[in-house]
């Protein structure tokens, strides 16, 4: 009798369980997918971006978002955080279009080279004065970047010079098209110059402050000599560092205001009249004596059409670079605009945790101002 009670004690338990075990299953296991989708969800965490499964960590974008903030404060411009959030979103879209140029690139068989890198690396760090060892690993220190990473900077910069060349190959500026921007624009060339110079390089890895007062003195014996009747473009020929000019007499063609780099430079040159020499003007990357040797009046938008047509035929050269550099950024930004329309579907910006967490403040917001 007793293991007769046991035996339907037994079955009772089982079949409680079972009922439990019926109820709460569908629960269970769709706690157990939640749990497993949240933890895949958090392991997707520190991705900013994917771009054709390639993912873009946000170690990455810190890094690269940490170096144009320090830009930035190197100009003592102060960032707010709204500031800083739109460089953020700035730098992930750059990222990801790099990616989306790379893969057009490989559709359209475009690539770059290990020795086209390399050269272009050596060519900066010449025109720097960066070619010793010692100082370029002092550069990159201060910037935060590894030898690797100016690799990649290099090597996007050249693919990304590529595509646009493609893009941009039957790109032309007529002449009376040069004409009407001219003319549209009048008040941005009056008071352009044209500008020659003898430069001498000073290199940081090299030069101490004794061979920088040499080349100081050196200078202002070409000037001396330019002064008292020397042709410039023959002295240019003779010293100028600049291999890209020297053969031209140092022309380096016409400036706009606004548009030479190099503070020291614009500001002497811009004082300057035609046939003026300047003093020894200490730049960026080194030493120059600068010759003015044409300039259109700053009263251009008064003179008559006839007079504007024969300053429009000086700087035609000018008016059409920046022509195209106009209509070259307008195709460029519709080019980029199109990647991201046909890449479409293989890019994913965030992450599914960041959303998630995001999702979840805004519920908790909604809750918070109903109470």
């Amino acid at each position: 009798m007793k293991r007769l009670l046991d035996k339907k004690k037994k079955k009772k338990i089982k079949k409680t369980l079972l009922n439990i075990f019926r109820y709460v299953r569908i629960p269970l296991l769709i706690l157990i997918i939640i749990l497993g989708i949240s933890l895949w969800m958090f392991s997707q965490r520190d991705i900013a971006a994917t771009v054709f499964n390639e993912k873009i960590y946000k170690a990455e974008v810190n890094a690269a978002v940490r170096r144009k903030i320090k830009d930035y404060e190197d100009k003592n411009i102060k960032l707010s955080q709204a500031d800083i959030e739109a460089i953020k979103k700035n730098t992930i879209n750059e990222m990801v279009e790099n990616l989306l140029l790379d893969h057009w690139a490989k559709e359209h068989e475009i690539s770059v080279s290990d020795k086209e890198v390399q050269d272009e690396i050596e060519r900066m760090r010449k025109a720097t004065g960066l070619s010793k060892d010692e100082i370029y690993k002092q550069a990159l220190s201060k910037f935060q970047l590894l030898e690797s990473d100016i690799e990649t900077i290099v090597r996007e910069a050249l693919l990304s010079d590529k595509v646009y060349a493609s893009v941009l190959k039957d790109l032309k500026i007529t002449d009376e098209e040069a004409w009407d921007y001219f003319i549209e624009r009048t008040r941005f060339y009056a008071g352009a110059r044209r500008v020659s110079h003898i430069f001498l390089v000073i290199d940081p890895a090299k030069d101490k402050p004794e061979d920088v007062k040499k080349k100081i003195e050196k200078l202002e014996e070409i000037r001396n000599r330019i002064l008292n009747g020397e042709d410039f473009g023959k002295l240019a020929q003779e010293f100028s560092d600049d291999e890209s000019t020297k053969d031209k007499g140092g022309d380096l063609g016409w400036f706009r205001k606004g548009t030479i780099s190099d503070s020291a430079l614009s500001k002497a040159v811009f004082s300057m009249d035609k046939g003026d020499v300047s003093e020894v003007i200490r730049g960026k990357f080194g030493l120059h004596i600068v010759k003015i040797t044409d300039v259109v009046p700053e009263n251009l938008s008064s003179l008559s059409e006839e007079e504007k047509r024969a300053y429009f035929e000086k700087i035609k050269e000018l008016v059409k670079g920046d022509m195209m550099y106009t209509k070259a950024e307008e195709r460029i930004k519709e080019f980029n605009k199109s990647l991201w329309e046909m890449y479409n579907k293989d890019i994913k910006i965030g992450n599914p945790w960041d959303n998630f967490v995001s999702w979840i403040k805004t519920i908790i917001k909604k809750i918070e101002g109903k109470g």
